[in-house]
């Protein structure tokens, strides 16, 4: 297993997140992980915008309906919330506490 970065472009920076590409596990494991892993570690903070679904398809490789299950699930966990118009945020309100 080898660990890969992908960058999240905040405004003035670039936030490198920190994944693993595993065999054993769905891609869009991998995504939900690296996302959870990045809250957790606080590299990503409430409120923070992260990748459209064509972002995430481009830095992982993955199908949109690959990115779509994941922010779906990462949505489901609260962890992520979505604006129409603006984009997908790390969930401001309704975390788990797992998270907090």
């Amino acid at each position: 297993m080898q660990n890969h970065y992908f960058y999240l472009s905040l405004p003035y920076q670039y936030v490198p997140v920190r994944y693993i590409m595993n065999q054993q596990l769905p891609k869009y494991q991998v995504i939900v992980n690296a996302i959870e892993e990045a809250v957790r570690t606080n590299t990503l903070s409430f409120g923070d915008q992260v990748y459209s679904l064509n972002g995430v398809m481009k830095e992982f490789s993955v199908s949109r309906d690959t990115a779509v299950a994941a922010y779906k699930i990462l949505k489901t966990k609260g962890v992520i919330d979505s604006t129409p118009g603006k984009g997908y945020f790390i969930a401001t309100s309704g975390l788990s506490k797992e998270y907090k």
